[in-house]
């Protein structure tokens, strides 16, 4: 593209220097299928396929042409006309393949991306191309170190350099090589580091990928700290180290802070997985993003919007690919000026989160975006069954397997390296033995149901269609387990690898976890014998799902004698995975050691309920679900049986052809006590017509109250101060409002409240802030309530003419007085509490 003339306002300078390279494309087309006679008056070669084949810049020139489009700085760089005249003596050429593809999996229209890189021709010191124009007092300095022969070449661009220049160092493997990195790291504090994961990775850096963005980041940041590998990383203002387009880490060395922006609905590399093909000059569109938001200003706002930005390009890029700028196909070029969408109209969405700094020892701090969200987990909870999203969620890594969606980082983790495990052994032509893989959980848990969707969301076109599911704790002898093993080689012989369940695979069977050593063999050699004949397995995936252990830690950390007699180390050592499903149930009686269990419920009710009634959700796919039942079946303390519970439970309410699902829709206490405490759960979702039923009771208690408290300091004589069967009726229904009031004023502080079921209801205190807070609540509410009935501020209180001298804002009021409200707010969990409801905290 042409470079922009220098504009006559002040704009920054911008010196571009670095390995430049020029890129070659191919592009297959088809033979014209010409009629015999159409041949005759054709030329021959037009009867076989052809070829297209042009030049673009790269490299170097290409990150010029992209900071062009993405600003109005001067730019000075490297400048080549007609770089497909230039001889790979002078520039490096490389080679790619394009091919047609559709624009995502979703969408079919055609893009042109690269179907495949063939290599590069050029000699090996080749000089870097010189800067064209003069570089004196440029404000940024970007740094395309590819890893040729810029590293060592004479450094023009030095130049440029002066008390205000900041570099911008693109670099690549080997990190750290040749005299430029000696030459950067006397500029640290005006260095912005630019570098792959990658990158890291191939220095040695243990960086995990696509388990979870969590562990991911966690272990950059301690690689960058304590790795001396890569320590030379520290010498700058802002590290900024790339994971393909999906996310990036800011650091700041002097600070010892990190941000990870991340997208969270798919991990490192799984965009390419959305949007077929390849792309090149992705680095270069992401620096040219992160130029276009700090070439006016910089600092660690302004950077943090350039990664936005950067991801945003380096996006937009992948998709559209390279476009045609006429008719023919050797006019494909990159999309420059349609990469630079505004941050608040691009349509990806990336998240932002602080990561923990780092301790000595590697993974001592556990880390969870989700956990650590300053939000209700009951409100989130409650959101995203209702409208299938939570804005905090959004910012959550989210694990997508197909029908089945996790929020916890553990499973999101045990589930990605299921899955990575599945995809390696399905890649793998040479391996002829099943995959074997222990997944635990409590009853209900779904684990069948998360493993299979894990499974096909790898690749469902080799898999069997529906997994083979063997309960042993049914079976009675080993004939029945060969049978088992016949069917699961037939699904083989197919073409198809069967997904193979089973079921309580640690029954007893002729003694403790008894069924263990008959699967040795099919395990380690993948065959099984049936009298005297090995049959072959081949390919399989089997799963062996706990029905008595829940965790894996509780299989296999056993102190019991029959231990070893079971073949248990030798079972484990056969395994090459296994996950730990938490259920809907919390893991603990302990509520706060498992604050996510409600969130786990709210998707698996969001899943059932569109699938067993899909007429409650509107045509904006909001549910329509009476508030106290989603209360209940969020709040209710246990599934009896899970998963299976939740789904019972909506299959026998009454929905069929309802709009939404009201609480006279839901089934008998008889049967639901099959599968919850029916109690509980009725009181849960009965919550507010108890509140109601209870609100005389309430009101009187803060009469009461009221009346206790100010004995000695109101008349004998205030009408306030009678017995409630002697209260005006004006004065009874102001303590009616003050009870409605309670559960607005709860909600205020994070607080709600439940029926207390078969127990005393727990007392919770509030802290002196929040009784400060609802203090000032309820004097607002009872200045609103004043003035709508006619009163008005003024001095002496004339309750004849409706004069009040305490209706002015909290502020103004002697402490005395607010001292009523105080003792108001203070009385709520107790007044509660008399009438049979409890307090806690929305955690």
């Amino acid at each position: 593209m042409a470079r922009k003339s220098p504009s006559t306002k002040k704009t920054s300078t911008i010196v571009v220097a670095g390995d430049a390279t020029v890129d070659w494309f191919e592009m297959a087309t088809p033979a014209l299928g010409l009629t015999s006679l159409e041949s005759n008056s054709r030329f021959n070669w037009q009867n076989y396929p052809g070829i297209y084949r042009f030049a673009r810049p790269g490299g170097a020139l290409l990150l010029a042409n992209l900071i062009c489009s993405a600003t109005d700085a001067n730019v000075i760089a490297p400048e080549v006309s007609q770089v497909e005249n230039v001889s790979p003596d002078k520039v490096v050429h490389s080679f790619v393949s394009l091919g047609e593809y559709p624009y995502s999996l979703k969408e079919k229209r055609g893009v042109y991306r690269i179907r495949e890189f063939k290599g590069y021709a050029g000699v090996e010191k080749a000089a870097p191309l010189p800067v064209q124009g003069s570089v004196s007092d440029a404000d940024i300095v970007v740094l395309n170190d590819a890893g040729g022969s810029f590293r060592d070449a004479d450094t023009d661009w030095l130049e440029a350099l002066n008390t205000g220049t900041w570099i911008v160092w693109k670099t690549t493997f080997p990190l750290g090589k040749g005299k430029l990195a000696e030459k950067i790291g006397k500029y640290a504090e005006r260095l912005i580091t630019v570098v792959e994961a990658d990158d890291l990775r191939q220095e040695g850096a243990k960086i995990s990928r696509r388990l979870s963005w969590e562990r991911t980041a966690q272990e950059c940041v301690w690689q960058i700290t304590y790795n001396p590998a890569i320590s030379f990383l520290n010498d700058c203002a802002y590290l900024i180290v790339r994971f393909g387009v999906e996310g990036a880490i800011l650091y700041q060395p002097a600070e010892r802070c990190s941000w990870l922006f991340f997208d969270p609905k798919i991990g490192e590399g799984g965009f390419a997985e959305v949007y077929p093909g390849k792309m090149m000059g992705l680095g270069c569109a992401f620096t040219a993003g992160l130029i276009s938001q700090i070439s006016e200003k910089i600092g660690k706002a302004e950077v943090k919007a350039g990664i936005l930005q950067g991801l945003c390009s380096m996006r937009r890029l992948w998709q559209l690919g390279f476009v045609k700028q006429r008719s023919e196909l050797s006019s494909l070029d990159y999309p420059y000026a349609d990469l630079w969408v505004p941050l608040e109209q691009c349509d990806f969405k990336i998240a932002e989160a602080e990561v923990p700094a780092p301790t000595v020892e590697p993974d001592a701090r556990y880390w969870s975006i989700l956990e650590g969200l300053n939000k209700s987990v009951e409100e989130m909870a409650y959101h995203f069954v209702i409208y299938g999203r939570d804005p905090a969620l959004d910012q959550v890594p989210v694990g997508v397997f197909g029908n089945f969606v996790t929020l916890d980082r553990s499973e999101i983790e045990s589930f990605n390296s299921i899955k990575n495990l599945i995809k390696e052994y399905l890649d793998s032509p040479g391996v002829n033995r099943p995959l074997s893989i222990a997944v635990f959980g409590p009853p209900g848990a779904g684990k069948s149901f998360s493993v299979t969707a894990v499974a096909k969301s790898v690749a469902p076109e080799k898999l069997s269609e529906t997994p083979l599911e063997f309960n042993l704790s049914q079976f009675k002898t080993i004939d029945e387990l060969i049978t088992a093993l016949h069917k699961v080689r037939d699904i083989g012989l197919s073409g198809k690898v069967p997904i193979v369940f089973f079921d309580e695979f640690d029954a007893s069977f002729n003694g403790k976890l008894g069924w263990l050593k008959y699967f040795l063999a099919p395990m380690q050699d993948g065959k099984f014998r049936d009298g005297e004949v090995d049959h072959p397995i081949g390919k399989a995936i089997f799963v062996f799902a706990g029905g008595i252990y829940s965790t894996f830690t509780a299989f296999s950390e056993q102190n019991d004698p029959e231990f070893k007699t079971a073949k248990v180390p030798d079972f484990i050592s056969r395994l090459r995975g296994y996950v730990n499903i938490k259920g809907p149930n919390p893991e603990s009686s302990d509520l706060d050691d498992d604050r996510l269990y409600m969130i786990r419920r709210a998707m698996v009710l969001r899943f059932l309920l569109k699938k067993e009634a899909p007429n409650i959700f509107d045509e904006k796919n909001k549910c329509r679900i009476d508030s106290g039942v989603l209360r209940a079946l969020i709040k209710v303390p246990r599934y009896k049986h899970g998963v299976r519970s939740i789904q019972a439970v909506i299959e026998m309410s009454v929905l069929s052809n309802q709009r939404s699902f009201e609480q006279a829709a839901l089934p008998s206490p008889e049967q639901l006590e099959l599968h919850v405490d029916a109690r509980e759960f009725n009181r849960l979702a009965a919550r507010d017509v108890f509140l109601r039923i209870a609100r005389e009771k309430i009101a009187m208690a803060i009469h009461e109250n009221y009346r206790r408290e100010n004995k000695d300091k109101k008349p004998a004589n205030d009408p306030s101060m009678v017995p409630w069967e002697q209260l005006r009726e004006d004065l009874r229904e102001s303590n009616r409002k003050q009870a409605d009031d309670i559960p607005i004023k709860l909600r205020a502080i994070a607080c709600d409240f439940i029926p207390a079921t078969n127990r005393e209801p727990a007392i919770l205190h509030f802290t002196e802030a929040e009784i400060e807070k609802l203090a000032e609540m309820e004097h607002a509410r009872w200045v609103k309530e004043k003035r709508d009935s006619g009163w008005t501020q003024g001095e002496p209180r004339d309750d004849r003419r409706k004069i009040h001298p305490h209706l002015v804002e909290w502020g103004q009021l002697p402490d005395s007085i607010k001292e009523y409200d105080r003792n108001a707010v203070r009385a709520i969990p107790e007044l509660l509490a008399q009438a049979g409801f409890e307090i806690y905290r929305l955690e």
